[in-house]
């Protein structure tokens, strides 16, 4: 039912898609105010609002919107991420705006709204936890190629390879100085092993 003090927003439906109309700001926070003071009325005209609103404030318009309107900027974006989910197959007949937000991320989301419009949210969130469960990529067959494992033979590699060049500078160290000369634990800390083969 609509409220006849308040001043209506008329909306060209007509339009082109391919120009923006924008609404304009003050409009904007006056109507979120009542939207607000009027919870029942809708999150869905929250969200058309911060998505049709003139970047009166460039990157920060959404933010200040929200902070003039009295609710947090998370929760706008949210009201228009699902708004912009349903804008062009909106939902046939009443359906709750937890339903609606459960569902916009679902391909099919418009279909399961109307087979079954008494549905709940948790209804819906099993729907489209089963949705990302079913189109998200199956992990390797072998666990030997997971990222860990790569990581871990890399390190492993590189500490072998210190390892055998230690025994290498040893054994060349023997054959250089004749066996028994182990000054190479006995040099300055500064002296390279270099210098101590060369000597």
């Amino acid at each position: 039912m609509r409220d006849p003090k308040r001043k209506q927003v008329a909306i060209d439906a007509n339009a082109p898609t391919d120009t923006i109309s924008f609404i304009k700001y003050d409009v904007a926070v006056r109507e979120g105010k009542e939207i607000i003071a009027n919870e029942k009325r809708g999150q869905m005209r929250l969200g058309e609002l911060a998505d049709k609103l003139e970047p009166k404030y460039a990157d920060r318009t959404l933010a200040k919107f929200a902070a003039e309107i009295g609710i947090a900027a998370c929760t706008l974006e949210r009201h228009r991420s699902v708004y912009r989910a349903w804008k062009e197959n909106p939902a046939p007949g009443p359906v709750s705006y937890a339903v609606l937000r459960a569902l916009q991320d679902h391909p099919d989301r418009a279909d399961i709204v109307k087979n079954n419009p008494d549905l709940t949210q948790a209804e819906a969130r099993n729907q489209s936890r089963n949705q990302r469960h079913a189109s998200r990529p199956r992990a390797p067959p072998y666990p030997r190629t997971s990222p860990l494992r790569v990581w871990t033979l890399d390190v492993w590699s590189v500490s072998s390879r210190r390892t055998m060049s230690r025994q290498i500078e040893a054994e060349l160290r023997t054959i250089i100085q004749g066996p028994g000369s182990h000054d190479y634990h006995h040099r300055a800390p500064h002296q390279s092993a270099e210098t101590t083969l060369g000597s």
